[in-house]
């Protein structure tokens, strides 16, 4: 009968074991994997939600430094805007006193693998020493990069009403972005 109750004992410890490792020790492993998995997808998941603040605080910054890219812009335009040019130097012409003569401007070069493209504005004014200086002032301050690259001077003749007048003849280059 001992012998009986130690096979019935050991019999049963097998099956035990036997439904532990076909049952039991799968669902754990089960439950193990979907740990991982989890705790993988909470690592995704801050990952995502740091990226967002990222992209956040970065439309935050760009909104506001609106008004320097439009400085920037302002400064090296991505076109020539012709209209925007006669008007800032005539302008700068009333306000020191020049007449402008003549004013043209050029279409951008293409400069390459440069960032940006140079035109040429060649202008004619007529005034005096002085009122050069103030134009020359003027230019400086606008914001609109521009580049006196030539200044030749003479005399006016001719005209009665132009005496003590100075013909001036200015090249400007212009910057213009590259599309590329």
């Amino acid at each position: 009968m001992t012998i009986k109750k130690n096979l019935i004992a050991a019999f049963l410890v097998a099956i035990a074991t036997i439904v532990f490792f076909a049952l039991v020790l799968p669902t754990y492993d089960a439950i193990k994997n979907a740990r991982t998995a989890l705790q993988v997808r909470e690592d995704k998941y801050k990952e995502r939600n740091s990226l967002i603040e990222k992209v956040s605080a970065l439309n935050n910054e760009s909104q506001n430094k609106t008004s320097d890219i439009a400085i920037l812009t302002d400064l090296i335009p991505t076109t020539v805007q012709q209209d925007r040019i006669v008007s800032s130097l005539s302008s700068i012409a009333n306000q020191s006193g020049v007449a402008l003569a003549e004013l043209s401007v050029s279409e951008p070069q293409n400069q390459g693998n440069n960032l940006y493209n140079t035109g040429i504005i060649t202008t004619r004014l007529l005034g005096r020493y002085t009122q050069l200086v103030e134009f020359l002032n003027l230019l400086e301050q606008n914001l609109r990069l521009y580049d006196v690259s030539e200044l030749s001077i003479s005399e006016t003749t001719g005209a009665i009403g132009q005496a003590g007048l100075l013909n001036f003849q200015l090249k400007i280059a212009i910057n213009v972005l590259n599309s590329k």
